[in-house]
Order: C-alpha cells, then structure tokens, then sequence
C-alpha cells in the first residue's frame, strides 16, 4: 500500500509542476522529501501515507483532475471510501496501525 501511495505520489507530483504555481510544488516536494531519502530501517516507506497529507497542495492538482470527469470522481470516492473502511476495520481489531 505504501508503494501505492508512493506512485500516486509522483503521479501528482509531475503534474502538479505544470498545474500549481512553483511555490505550492517546491513546497510539496521538499515536505515529503526527508520521508523519501529517509528510510525507517525496516520498512523503507513506512507512514509515507502520513507524511503525504502535509503536502496539501497535492490535493489541489487531485480536485483539479477529478473536476473532468464525473465517472473518476465517483470511482475515486468509491475507491477512497471502500478503503478507508477496510483500514478502519483493521485500525479498531488492533491489525492494522496507521
């Protein structure tokens, strides 16, 4: 899942430096940076999900692509709702921890 993220992630990141101003990219970039070049010893991408949410302007470029199309839209709400319940299911059974 962590890999997922990782490549949406990217995804976001290459077209948010066409979209966003420079300032809003470069800050997204080296927010999430010293999670990236900084591996746990472990799990070289653990909590990238966490570390994610504080490049905020990757959900401007994300509001952006969705705005397209109504059927991306509903998918990703779909996907996105169907996955948090998962997770949550596994975060209250003591499974899962973010």
């Amino acid at each position: 899942m962590n890999l997922i993220f990782l490549v949406l992630f990217l995804v976001l990141m290459g077209i948010g430096f066409a979209i966003l101003p420079p300032g809003l990219s470069v800050y997204s970039f080296l927010v999430t940076l010293p999670a990236i070049l900084t591996p746990a010893a472990g799990l070289p991408l653990m909590s990238l999900p966490r570390f994610l949410l504080g490049a905020f302007p990757l959900f401007f470029v994300l509001g952006y692509l969705l705005s397209y199309s109504r059927v991306a839209l509903y998918l990703w709400l779909l996907v996105s709702a169907s996955l948090g319940t998962v997770l949550t299911a596994l975060f209250v059974t003591w499974r899962w921890v973010a």
